[in-house]
């Protein structure tokens, strides 16, 4: 049964995380040149196969693997998040295959460890670049048509949910970026959640269905009652750290999000390491391209970020009441 989440309701908290589907075997690992698993594209190294040590070869995983993906889920409901947030490049994109994988292949699966995760999309598309409203709604009308009817897409208010990456890039202007939303959604259906770079230039904050900001590199950021969000740090390959990874500053951002009275909880990232801002289990490296093979800089850090996130917001995903239709 599909779960339709009520807008601005306060019984229903909506915990989400963005979510990255990108990585092959060994792709998104070896960009820049990189040549995994010599050395590859993070300062960090996934650890959801612990078992295994300290082996690249096996922890550099794909973002396709079923097992990969199911351990994930798992996480993710231990973490207390209600839904995630996949990063999407259009129609017939690596990370639109490996969407469908998940919503065909995982989610229904009787052995699936967290059937009640919703799932939406990120469209990136429009942070590098200023689709026409014709693209939008190409995209839009083909997300609906493939996605939209399975159970565990997300939806508010009976519409499935898309947010929007309507980042600054060159010729931008956020009021343009509204304006062509607004046409989109007016044709669609969809309840678009947009950054909130229009509302600083004057935008009415009704003319959109939700508002977040995508800013990792803050480890505690809010904007009124739109969106509150976290990140366990930022530090992306040959760049010093933005965000130092401290384990109490993070916690003490997790029962601040806990307690915030906003729209959307959002946790910055799943499993983004390329800017180095995942919570999923992983362990720091030394990043030494030149002369490489990596070398482990600590020990994993295991289910540090997910133990933290589960004692702040699990109980807030287990006392949402549902009524007798299932849904919040």
């Amino acid at each position: 049964m599909s779960i339709t989440l009520k807008d601005k309701s306060t019984r229903a908290p909506k915990i989400g995380t963005f979510y990255y589907p990108w990585y092959g075997k060994y792709r998104q690992w070896m960009s820049e040149g990189h040549n995994p698993p010599k050395n590859w594209a993070s300062n960090f190294l996934p650890d959801l196969q612990s078992s295994s040590g300290f082996n690249p070869f096996v922890q550099l995983y794909d973002s396709t693997d079923i097992r990969i993906i199911k351990q994930q889920l798992a996480l993710m409901k231990q973490a207390g998040i209600q839904f995630a947030i996949s990063s999407w490049w259009g129609q017939n994109s690596y990370e639109d295959l490996a969407f469908d994988n998940i919503l065909a292949n995982v989610m229904p699966a009787a052995d699936n460890p967290n059937p009640n995760l919703k799932w939406t999309i990120y469209h990136e598309m429009e942070g590098f670049s200023d689709p026409t409203l014709d693209y939008l709604l190409s995209d839009l009308n083909y997300i609906k048509a493939r996605y939209s009817s399975s159970p565990s897409y997300m939806k508010i208010n009976g519409k499935p949910v898309i947010f929007v990456y309507n980042a600054a890039h060159a010729y931008y202007d956020p009021l343009n970026d509204l304006d062509r939303w607004k046409q989109a959604r007016a044709h669609t259906g969809f309840f678009v959640v947009m950054k909130v770079e229009p509302l600083s230039k004057g935008a009415d904050p009704a003319d959109m269905d939700g508002w977040h900001q995508y800013n990792p590199a803050l480890g505690y950021d809010q904007q009124g009652s739109y969106y509150a969000s976290i990140s366990p740090g930022y530090w992306k390959w040959h760049e010093d750290a933005r965000l130092v990874r401290n384990v109490a500053d993070f916690e003490l951002a997790a029962s601040k999000l806990a307690s915030a009275n906003v729209q959307f909880k959002l946790v910055e990232t799943w499993n983004e390491w390329g800017e180095g801002t995942g919570v999923e289990p992983a362990q720091e490296v030394v990043h030494n391209d030149a002369d490489g093979p990596f070398q482990p800089a600590s020990a994993s850090y295991d289910n540090t970020y997910v133990n933290i996130l589960g004692k702040y917001l699990a109980r807030i995903s287990r006392e949402v009441p549902t009524d007798n239709a299932g849904q919040f």
